[in-house]
């Protein structure tokens, strides 16, 4: 059996608090053999966290568009101040169009493949390999968990695809995904299911 001693260390870097939520949520919901060791909203804020040896975690887990520092500057500072920290990005937009030195993942991406990506960047096998087992094989990503909690806090389509900076279809895909993954076919019982599991 596995203990959390066991889980791989992730610090989890996005300028949007909301998405810092949902990804820290996402692993311990679907209990991934994740321990995040910290979450914050800058890469300056992340680097002075892995600065300090007993918040350096194995992997950090970072936004790519984040203004200031970016998460391509965030890994060519972590690769030359702390080798032994690992990093996989995280984009809302094509991650074809720009090659990057590490893994970089879109954030619709479920779970299982977040999860496996960290394992493989710390060289844990065990975590490269893991599935998501819980809540009846439900597994909602870390885009579907914004758009679902921000309709939770009574924000329209438009403000929502506002916020998240995405077309309204683009809501409503997630919505519909959410609806067909959780068996529902309203936000309301979408927003009082993902409630009673602790989702929100």
């Amino acid at each position: 059996m596995r203990s959390v001693h066991d889980d791989v260390t992730v610090g989890v870097v996005d300028n949007d608090p909301f998405a810092v939520d949902a990804v820290t949520a996402m692993f311990r919901n679907h209990e991934a053999p994740i321990r995040v060791l910290w979450s914050v909203t800058s890469a300056r804020d992340a680097m002075a966290m892995c600065d300090r040896d007993s918040l350096r975690p194995q992997v950090v887990l970072t936004d790519m568009q984040m203004p200031g520092m970016d998460g391509d500057a965030l890994a060519d500072e972590l690769s030359r101040k702390h080798p032994d920290v690992h990093v996989v990005g995280m984009t809302a937009f094509d991650c074809s169009v720009i090659e990057h030195d590490f893994p970089v993942l879109p954030k619709e991406s479920p779970v299982n493949v977040i999860v496996r990506a960290i394992g493989e960047a710390a060289g844990d096998h065990q975590t490269a390999q893991w599935s998501a087992t819980r809540d009846r094989g439900i597994v909602l990503s870390q885009s579907e968990l914004q758009v679902i909690g921000l309709f939770a806090q009574g924000l329209t389509t438009t403000a929502v695809a506002g916020r998240l900076h995405v077309a309204e279809t683009t809501v409503k895909t997630h919505l519909s995904r959410v609806f067909g993954k959780l068996g529902v076919h309203t936000k309301a019982e979408a927003i009082a299911l993902c409630a009673s599991r602790g989702w929100l």
